[in-house]
């Protein structure tokens, strides 16, 4: 888990440096963020990497507070993402 997690984590500090994401959407098509999008989804592919750690915490309820603040930290980049389109 911690592996997927440190790729994942990666691939959005990558997209955060370079200012450039690629990736697929649902049906196949090639999806390309250059700019602000890109450092947005940057951001939010970081978080939902971080969301995945809070499987190692002892508690359920550190648990469940990791996961939704980290899921809505992530939420509100995609927010701040269309809103500067």
């Amino acid at each position: 888990m911690s592996i997927i997690c440190a790729v994942v984590c990666a691939k959005g500090a990558l997209a955060i440096a370079t200012q450039h994401h690629y990736g697929t959407a649902k049906n196949g098509a090639e999806v390309i963020l250059d700019g602000p999008q890109a450092i947005y989804m940057g951001a939010f592919t970081v978080l939902v990497g971080l969301s995945l750690l809070g499987v190692w915490f002892n508690k359920k309820h550190h648990v469940v507070l990791w996961m939704a603040s980290c899921f809505s930290l992530a939420s509100l980049s995609i927010v701040i993402m269309f809103r500067a389109t």
